[in-house]
């Protein structure tokens, strides 16, 4: 029996210091393990549960394992792939399956450690979900997969007996790691399964590896708030230094970097200290700043309390971002005394604590990406340990949104609608406690922090009002800093919190007697950012609280008028129902009423939700438009309609005599409505109205070089050759426009113009205009067609109007002839008309008629 028992502990001698040596090659497909007799199994089992008292616990076969990479298997249930890998199919771990309930619990087979979370908003890293579909590099080829599995739940669930097992048994080395480099202990480390890291580092696993990140296992210890593995971590770590430092003959160059694992980092420049100050207790804290005060000096942990990360934050920083209202009580508050009190020499505790103290108040002051700190919380979702994963779901109740902060009226819930478009979202009412106690914190130790501004010159009330941060907010207004700051465009908190239809951050700044009618730098209020985007609940806010006054801008408009403006239907409807006697003739500066600003923007809705209200469809403004004429002249082919359909004037004119017609003529942008009012208005009466300078739709359009508007109103049958007041045509209008425009000029000649058009008043022609202009080819062209300039055209004007004198003579002696006074004298007449008219002489309307007696 004596014999047995030494042959089975030199067997498990030889086993262990098998394991204990890191396997980094592979091995030979010909190798393979001896299968263990049942008893040696049932030995070690034994031996195992004595030493450590553990049981045994079977693992759980659906855990998500870290991804691995892959190795042959010579099981001969998996055929292997052409290129020798054994092909695997994992089931992907979905959300639905990580919940078992409506309020997102996670399985307790893949349930994290509760200060673990994926990534936040400050862009913190993502934990790798775990797969089988790869496997670790240089494990070897005798590995079974089931093994692994089982080894890396074992480590996860800190099943030490079965850990040991797959160890010692199977062969599995201790330091076995994913691809992003997670072992076996930092699987441990993150649950913190204190007898599983000691067993693990007892069977040979590396205290200094680290994972793809540069996590080292202290450093993940610290991250996942394990204390006790930390703890232990620290003392082994502290021995090996310890007995290297003994073992070292020059002891110059060995403390140069003596404990230097107390200041490793990461891939994001983070220390252990960084990492520890996420979690909720200041524990890992304050292990780490007596290990560092201990071992090494306080002044180095008065530098680390000072050395910025990849985002440039300090230990503080992380703590205040994380919502660690224990760790910031630890950095800012008399907790450090006690806390250093056992490791610092004696009547020097004061003075080392006021020292880590100042380095991290100094912190507080850097400026960071968007500001201050103050400015980072507001910006910042992350927190630590709270039920935050749960809060995106359905509104529950308006009353349990609006009181998670104290302060508000009771009348303030009354007030919300359930068609509002604003409604307050959940809040998880652990985080803003904390970030409420954390900003009181560092106001007092670094009250400047209160009035710091960030880069883009907002205040932390600001920032936080736009970000709907509610502990701080409630913190700041606490602190009585003022609500009636501005910005560098003269906006106060109000402002933002109207413009972003925070409703709720409205609601507490009024409660708190913010201005709801200050003006910014461009004389809008907050009431106009409301109404513009839409946000009811907050405009009514302010529309009650300002007493049912809408004030208007410098340029006249009020934020009823910015509603319809901007086709605000919500806006415009909560008006209306919160102050039904709103004045339905208010005007702006040009005398537009909302009706027409709605109208010149083209929404038909607006239109008729106004005309629905009592807007006066013929009410006009300064330039005499009704809101029928102001739809034409933008082109508001659907506004013109709705117009219409409640009886709007379709003959309406303005002060200069202008109809829809000759409005909408002005810009091609118009085609579409002036096609409409084209197919409405058929007659040629009014195609060719003239306004009270004489000019028809088509004078508008040459003049405005309209290309498209001209072929419309010519294809409709407009007069190519009527002459305004001034004895101008559309040719000469267009050649004076745009000489050049040659669209225009090939359309109008193709429908006969008159070549020698001639304003008597300017003493101009069209030639004459050509030539002024330049244009040699078109000159060239009316030239060729008998075009004349304007003192040829008064000279044969005057040679006909001498022989028409003469005719009139000749006319005259007819006229003595009782015999011949019939078709001769209509000839004599008509052919003296058209030579005058020819000659372009302004004739009176006598000379072309003869008396009714003469034709009797």
């Amino acid at each position: 029996m004596v014999a047995c028992g030494v042959v089975v502990i030199v067997a498990m001698l030889f086993e262990g210091l098998r394991c204990l040596m890191r396997v980094r090659h592979r091995v030979k497909d010909s190798f393979d393990l001896p299968p263990s007799s049942t008893n040696e199994h049932s030995l070690r089992q034994e031996k195992l549960h004595r030493r450590y008292g553990y049981d045994d616990a079977s693992a759980d076969e659906d855990v998500k394992l870290t991804a691995l990479r892959k190795i042959p298997t010579h099981d001969s249930r998996t055929p292997l792939s052409s290129n020798g890998y054994a092909p695997l199919s994992t089931r992907k771990l979905n959300e639905g399956e990580a919940t078992d309930n409506k309020d997102g619990r996670i399985c307790e087979c893949t349930e994290m450690h509760r200060f673990e979370h994926l990534i936040d908003a400050r862009g913190d890293e993502e934990r790798q979900q775990i797969a089988l579909d790869e496997y670790i590099e240089g494990i070897g080829d005798h590995y079974d997969l089931a093994q692994l599995r089982t080894a890396f739940q074992a480590a996860s669930k800190g099943d030490t007996t079965t850990l040991s097992a797959c160890i010692i048994n199977e062969g599995i080395p201790a330091d076995v790691e994913s691809s992003q480099g997670v072992s076996l202990l930092q699987l441990a480390i993150q649950r913190d399964h204190v007898k599983a890291v000691k067993v693990l580092i007892e069977l040979g696993a590396s205290l200094n590896k680290a994972t793809s990140r540069g996590r080292t296992p202290l450093l993940t210890a610290a991250k996942y708030g394990a204390i006790q593995s930390m703890r232990l971590i620290l003392q082994l770590l502290c021995e090996q230094e310890k007995s290297r430092l003994k073992k070292s003959n020059n002891k110059s160059t060995s403390t140069e970097n003596a404990y230097d694992f107390l200041f490793a980092f990461d891939e994001n420049n983070d220390s252990a200290l960084h990492l520890a100050c996420r979690g909720l207790e200041y524990k890992c804290v304050k292990t780490l700043l007596c290990a560092i005060i201990s071992k090494v000096d306080w002044r180095a942990a008065e530098k680390i309390l000072g050395q910025a990360n990849e985002r440039g934050y300090a230990p503080v920083h992380v703590a205040c971002m994380w919502r660690s209202v224990a760790v910031v009580r630890l950095l800012l508050s008399n907790e450090c005394n006690k806390a250093i009190a056992k490791v610092c020499p004696i009547g020097r505790t004061n003075r080392i604590a006021n020292a880590l103290r100042n380095a991290s108040i100094n912190a507080l002051t850097w400026e960071l990406q968007t500001g201050s700190i103050l400015h980072e919380m507001a910006c910042s979702k992350a927190c630590s340990g709270c039920a935050c994963e749960t809060i995106g779901q359905p509104h529950i109740g308006i009353a349990s949104n609006l009181g998670y902060v104290e302060g508000l009226p009771i009348g303030v819930v009354a007030e919300y609608e359930e068609d509002d478009l604003d409604l307050p979202s959940r809040k998880c009412i652990q985080c803003e406690r904390k970030a409420k106690e954390i900003v009181k914190l560092l106001a007092k130790r670094c009250p400047q922090l209160l009035v710091t501004r960030s880069i883009s010159g907002l205040t932390p009330l600001m920032s936080a009002v736009a970000k709907d941060a509610l502990g701080i907010v409630e913190a700041l207004l606490q602190l009585k800093v003022d609500t009636e700051e501005v910005d560098g465009k003269g906006r106060t908190a109000m402002h933002h919190a109207a413009s972003r239809g925070i409703s709720r951050q409205v609601a507490i700044l009024l409660s708190w007697g913010a201005s709801p009618c200050r003006p910014d730098f461009e004389c809008n209020r907050p009431m106009h950012y409301a109404a513009i985007k839409g946000h009811t609940a907050s405009l009514r806010l302010l529309y009650r609280a300002n007493k049912y006054i809408d004030v208007a801008t410098p340029n006249g408009h009020t934020a009823f008028m910015w509603a319809a403006m901007f086709g605000c239907d919500a806006s415009l409807r909560t008006m209306l129902n919160a102050n039904p006697l709103l004045s339905r003739h208010e005007r702006d500066n040009e005398g537009n009423t909302a009706l027409h600003l709605a109208a010149k923007r083209d929404l038909p809705n607006t239109v008729k939700l106004l005309l629905s209200a009592g807007w006066d469809t013929e009410y006009k403004n300064d330039r005499g438009e009704s809101a029928f004429v102001t739809a034409a002249a933008n082109g508001s082919a659907n506004a013109m309609r709705a117009l219409l359909s409640y009886g709007a004037d379709v003959f309406a004119l303005d002060k200069d005599g202008n109809s829809a017609l000759h409005v909408a003529s002005r810009s091609d942008n118009c085609r579409d409505a002036l096609r409409e009012l084209l197919a409405w208005l058929m007659e040629s009466r009014f195609i060719n109205f003239r306004n009270n300078d004489g000019k028809t739709p088509l004078h508008i359009a040459a003049e405005n070089c309209a290309v498209k508007c001209i072929r419309e109103l010519l294809k409709n049958g407009a007069d190519i050759r009527v002459r305004d007041s001034r004895g101008w045509d559309c040719l000469m209008l267009t050649i004076k426009a745009n000489p050049r425009s040659w669209p225009i000029l090939t359309l109008l000649i193709k429908h006969s113009p008159n070549m020698n058009g001639y304003s008597p008043i300017d003493n101009v022609s069209t030639l004459s205009l050509a030539q002024t202009a330049g244009n040699e080819l078109f000159v060239a062209y009316l030239k060729m067609h008998g075009a004349m300039l304007p003192f040829e055209i008064i000279d044969r004007a005057a040679r006909r109007i001498q022989r028409w004198y003469r005719k009139k003579l000749f006319l005259r002696g007819l006229l003595h002839q009782p015999d011949r006074k019939g078709v001769r004298i209509r000839q004599v007449c008509a052919s003296l008309g058209a030579e005058m008219l020819e000659a372009g002489a302004q004739i009176p309307p006598v000379y072309f008629a003869v008396r009714r007696s003469l034709f009797a």
